[in-house]
């Protein structure tokens, strides 16, 4: 290596090969194709930096044996990861990725796991691909045609870090008004902001909508907490963590009279024979119709529109669990909407309502604030739901 230019183009190109290699793990692990990274195109350049660290260890410790060049990779480019998950928090209050479950984890930034994967990119670096690739890097300064596909990458990479840093910040205003203004006017500039934002980053980084779930339950959390109009939050979060309807009081007897019509659908009451993980699809369906409804009531939404909608989110009928549903998180919606549509008639929240509950996964996003709320809720009543199957339990999880 012999100057910047050197340095910039094994910065992308060990950037692309990045892509390709986390795409690849990831994408097995899903069963399914991912797209990694923040940036749009084929780039991670975690990896382009993490390999200008390996080359200047090996620079400056070409004499010593390959086990200490390892060594000295795994930390550099373990604090490399801990800084570039500090810098998203620090800038877009957003934490992409969340290893506090895993075995040393250094708040949730760093762990043994991924620590270990980069001691073993290090060594293949270092003994397959160095050589490789400084003479990719002379071949792309010599020849013409190879510098000026070079160019082009690197025009494709400015750009897509000007627009990633762009939807980065978008995501950061959703969450930071989903935290305090739900119903406040601000919620119009989420749901603008949204319909522009680039659901790809949240589905590389799933961890992403959990922060936007945390928000929001942390906000209804807060109200529910305060010392006057806080029933219908409380009433809310309790239906959520026990899992199952409430028919306690007035309320519940209001809530199911807007209902009504539907659950004496024998299509509607047919749910009851799909599984949704630990419960049956009209048992969630119900637990999220009603936590709608109180959440929408205290928000000041439109709660039978929730509440309508909420309970033919998940109108799917059929057992997603059987063979030919490979595509079942992204396509249900639009089938539940169709099968709604078969049996009522709806007005366009509900049908909002049905349709984008599962953004990001499917392309609609939200045109009301009753949909992003039915979302929000139904993704809280969903971990909810796994958590209970795992733990093999039909309890709540609050404490």
């Amino acid at each position: 290596m012999t100057g910047i230019l050197d340095w910039f183009v094994l910065f992308l190109v060990c950037s692309t090969l990045g892509w390709i290699v986390e795409s690849t793990y990831r994408s097995l692990l899903a069963g399914k194709p991912i797209d990694s990274g923040v940036l749009g195109g084929p780039f991670v350049p975690i990896y382009g930096f993490g390999a200008l660290l390996v080359e200047m260890v090996d620079t400056l410790f070409q004499d010593h044996h390959l086990g200490v060049r390892v060594a000295l990779c795994v930390i550099l480019c373990t604090l490399l990861e801990f800084l570039v998950s500090l810098f998203y928090e620090t800038a877009f209050h957003l934490r992409l990725w969340d290893y506090s479950k895993m075995l040393l984890n250094i708040r949730g930034r760093v762990c043994l796991l991924y620590s270990f994967f980069w001691g073993v990119l290090g060594f293949v670096y270092l003994e397959v691909l160095q050589a490789r690739l400084v003479w990719l890097v002379g071949e792309i300064r010599e020849v013409r045609i190879l510098g000026a596909i070079f160019l082009g990458f690197s025009v494709m990479f400015v750009g897509e870090v000007m627009v990633s840093f762009s939807k980065l910040g978008t995501l950061k205003a959703m969450k930071e008004t989903l935290l305090n203004h739900f119903d406040g006017p601000g919620m119009q500039r989420v749901l603008h902001l949204g319909s522009h934002g680039n659901r790809r980053i949240l589905v590389a980084f799933p961890n992403l909508i959990r922060n936007f779930v945390d928000a929001f339950l942390q906000e209804v959390d807060r109200r529910a907490n305060l010392p006057s109009g806080s029933y219908p939050f409380r009433k809310a979060l309790s239906i959520l963590f026990r899992g199952t309807p409430a028919y306690d009081d007035w309320g519940d007897w209001m809530f199911f009279q807007a209902i009504e019509d539907l659950l004496a659908n024998r299509a509607v009451q047919s749910m009851a024979d799909y599984r949704h993980h630990h419960v049956s699809t009209l048992e969630h369906a119900l637990v999220i119709s009603q936590a709608s409804w109180y959440l929408a009531e205290a928000f000041g939404l439109d709660k039978d529109a929730c509440a309508r909608g909420a309970l033919l989110h998940d109108f799917f009928l059929y057992d997603w669990r059987e063979r030919g549903h490979t595509h079942h998180a992204t396509m249900h919606a639009g089938i539940a909407l169709q099968n709604a549509n078969r049996y009522f008639i709806l007005d366009d929240k509900e049908k909002d309502i049905i349709l984008t509950h599962m953004w990001p996964l499917s392309d609609s996003f939200f045109k009301y604030r009753e949909s992003l709320l039915v979302s929000l809720v139904d993704k809280i009543g969903s971990t909810r739901d796994i958590f209970s199957m795992v733990k093999g339990t039909g309890g709540g999880v609050a404490s």
